[in-house]
Parts: C-alpha cells; structure tokens; sequence
C-alpha cells in the first residue's frame, strides 16, 4: 500500500508529466505566430512569476550562497536554452517529431547525473537506454528528412544538451 506522501508524488508526477507533453504542441503553435525569444521570454517570465507566488506563499528561504553558480548553469539550460531550442526546432519539425527524438532525454539525464552527481545505473538500465535512444535515432532518421539531420533535429539536440 501507498503513503499519502508518495500517492501525492504520483499524482504531482503525472500532472508535470501531462503539461511537459504539452508543451511542444503549444510551443509550435505558438511559434507559428511569435517569435522564439519571445516565447522562451514568456514561457520563462510565467514560470518565474508562479515559482515566486509559490515560494513566498510557502516561506522558502533562498538557496545557499554556494548554490548560486550551479543554479545559475542550471537556469541557463531549464529556463532558456532547452525553452529556445525547443521554439526554434517547432518552426521546423513537427510537435510530434519532436516528442519521439526528444525521448532521447532520459539517456541524456542519466550521463549528465554520472558525470556530475557520481551515480552508477545498472548494466541493464545501459542496455535499455542505448537501445531506446538507437530506436528513437532510427524512427526519426527514418520518417524525417532521410538519412540526414533536418535543422529542426539539431535545434532539438541542442535542447536536450
């Protein structure tokens, strides 16, 4: 049986999950009619104003002074880089092309979290996510623009980076 506490994470989960599956067809329609920095400025800008709200309303400290410059790197790619890109390549791909390559980001986490948290995943969680992230190349290869990356997919590879 579950804990209140963890039937709460599976819910907050699932409602992040379902918003984070809308955001590139949003981000497309948007696009279609905004420029990507103004919509990376938005997006951001709306984001910031509701983490604000919510961190005055629950009486949050600010993070420690020695967390400020990995916080800093981290803006950089969360608030605007993977917001940009994802603008950019939703001029060029399909919201729908873009879900499947960005499935490739789980594998991208895992690296990212042994390079610079010391993890170590399974051998099988290796094997699962290589062959996920060849299916993902493959499909998108495949039912993209051939045998060569679109401008759309390197924008979305640099999203994910």
């Amino acid at each position: 049986m579950l804990s209140s506490r963890e039937n709460i994470g599976f819910v907050l989960g699932f409602i992040g999950t379902s918003i984070f599956a809308g955001s590139l067809p949003a981000t497309r329609l948007a696009v279609a009619h905004l420029d990507a920095w103004f919509v990376t400025a938005a997006r951001a800008g709306l984001a910031g104003l509701c983490a604000l709200v919510l961190l005055l309303v629950l009486r949050r400290p600010l993070p420690p002074k020695d967390a400020w410059p990995r916080l800093i790197l981290i803006i950089l790619g969360v608030v605007f880089g993977f917001p940009f890109f994802t603008a950019l390549a939703m001029q060029n791909v399909p919201a729908a092309h873009g879900g499947v390559v960005l499935g490739v980001m789980p594998l991208a986490t895992a690296a990212t979290a042994v390079v610079l948290a010391g993890e170590r995943p399974g051998l099988g969680f290796w094997i699962a996510a290589v062959i996920g992230a060849l299916v993902v190349a493959a499909f998108a290869l495949r039912n993209g623009t051939g045998a060569t990356l679109s401008e759309g997919d390197a924008q979305l590879v640099l999203a994910i980076i």
